[in-house]
């Protein structure tokens, strides 16, 4: 598959990006995001597409027509983590608090002014809340989404 730089799994497919070039594959089809790799942030799954982080937005890939949709606006990016939290996509770094996007009820970014403790290491969902874990303090941060 050559050079991967990150993948999601949707389903029984798994979409990922490569370094050298600005596309997002499944295998099968190729959709150009329009951004290298330096000008992406995390990618994740949710809700029956793909999601990537990219500069102030997030890119949204159909997952089963790989299909896209004008970038939605995000109060920062590309950010480093992106997860989904019981069908809602949420996205932080740790220095502007978290956003959200629940695709069957949003139609934009909700930004969230949480404090997380500073510069993400890592951000988990669990069900309908994510576990963000600053990397320069030993705790984790419990957010529950509604």
């Amino acid at each position: 598959v050559g050079d991967v730089e990150l993948a999601a799994p949707l389903g029984d497919r798994l979409w990922w990006t490569a370094l050298s070039d600005t596309l997002l594959r499944d295998g099968a089809r190729e959709v150009d995001l329009g951004h290298a790799a330096a000008e992406r942030g995390a990618i994740v799954a949710c809700s029956g597409a793909v999601w990537v982080s990219v500069h102030r937005a997030v890119v949204r890939v159909g997952g089963w027509s790989a299909d896209t949709s004008p970038p939605l606006a995000a109060p920062e990016g590309p950010v480093r983590h992106l997860v989904c939290a019981g069908g809602t996509l949420v996205g932080a770094s740790g220095r502007r608090g978290l956003f959200t996007l629940n695709p069957a009820v949003d139609a934009s970014i909700q930004h969230h002014d949480i404090d997380l403790g500073g510069e993400l290491h890592a951000l988990v969902a669990a069900g309908s809340a994510v576990w963000a874990f600053p990397s320069e303090r030993d705790e984790a941060r419990v957010v529950a989404l509604t």
